[in-house]
């Protein structure tokens, strides 16, 4: 549930789904600058498959 979408579908689109005044939002902070993921080509994929606890910064729920 990720993106407005994904929030219309379970019918949430009012408290969640894009970052609008008002809105509950979660966020992480990530170094993606580590030897493990430096050489990646898919930014997404780094971030399944190759992130590790190391590479969070910071996280903020229902910010």
């Amino acid at each position: 549930m990720a993106t407005i979408n994904g929030a219309k579908s379970v019918l949430w689109d009012v408290e969640i789904g894009s970052l609008e005044v008002g809105k509950k939002a979660d966020m992480l902070v990530i170094n993606a600058s580590t030897w493990h993921m430096v050489t990646l080509h898919d930014c997404i994929s780094g971030l399944v498959y190759c992130m590790r606890t190391e590479n969070i910064i910071s996280v903020m729920c229902n910010g």
